[in-house]
């Protein structure tokens, strides 16, 4: 019996999502200890992406394979009880035997946020911007360039190892958030590379900033070659914070 869980996560004090070999402790981690503990037996869980050390995410699935013995929603009772309290769980969907998490999302959604004044209230989920009020048109133009590519070799992370670098972009869009008193970029894809909306977040404060041009982020995409001047923000202020599937409500 698969299932789909929605859940979402400070991931402050985790080395991100992937489970990993070392000792570090990651989110997917965290949850499959959780889970092994309440079913006795060992948990396997797949994510819908990896999310880089520092990310947030407040809808995130993952699927799992139980039992038909397992009551589900026995385990949604009692898994917020087992898991640390920057982890919650909040629905387990019944799906189709082949349903996959990560290869079945038609869209990714991400925020990033970021201040130019300081509040310790938000330190952890925005990044300081210690600098002047930003130019929203200037980066805007600068995001709307994006969405004329399907390539994006120039932000994704060297160590990277993918197949592809397509990704189909809908949304790249900066505003200001009235209620929060901060800046936030918006984009949305079917998917993304690594370090990829790190890395287009500092091109556009290096646009911003003049360390940058139009012309050069155009020639970097035409040519499909690395940027000068690349500069990824601190991961705090990005959260993935919705995931659509075909036949998820």
């Amino acid at each position: 019996m698969r299932c789909f869980a929605e859940i979402s996560y400070d991931g402050t004090a985790y080395n991100g999502w992937q489970y990993q070999k070392n000792t570090q402790t990651t989110v997917q981690q965290t949850i499959e200890d959780g889970l092994s503990r309440l079913i006795k037996t060992r948990a396997s869980i797949v994510g819908c992406g990896r999310t880089d050390t520092g990310v947030h995410a407040k809808g995130y699935f993952y699927h799992v394979d139980f039992d038909d013995s397992i009551d589900v929603e026995w385990v949604l009772d009692k898994i917020n009880h087992v898991l640390p309290k920057d982890i919650a769980t909040h629905r387990m969907i019944p799906v189709h035997e082949t349903a996959h998490a990560r290869f079945d999302a038609t869209e990714r959604s991400y925020v990033y946020r970021l201040r130019t004044s300081p509040d310790p209230f938000d330190n952890l989920y925005s990044w300081h911007y210690r600098f002047n009020d930003l130019d929203l048109d200037k980066m805007n133009e600068a995001a709307k360039l994006l969405l004329n590519y399907e390539e994006f070799y120039p932000f994704c992370k060297m160590s990277s190892d993918v197949n592809t670098y397509i990704c189909k972009l809908q949304k790249a869009e900066w505003s200001f958030n009235e209620e929060r008193k901060c800046y936030e970029f918006h984009i949305t894809s079917n998917r993304f590379l690594r370090g990829m909306i790190r890395l287009i977040v500092g091109m556009n404060i290096n646009i911003h900033k003049g360390k940058l041009t139009l012309d050069e982020v155009r020639e970097v995409m035409e040519k499909q070659s690395r940027l000068i001047n690349d500069y990824a923000v601190p991961p705090q202020g990005l959260c993935l914070y919705d995931i659509k599937y075909p036949y998820i409500d």
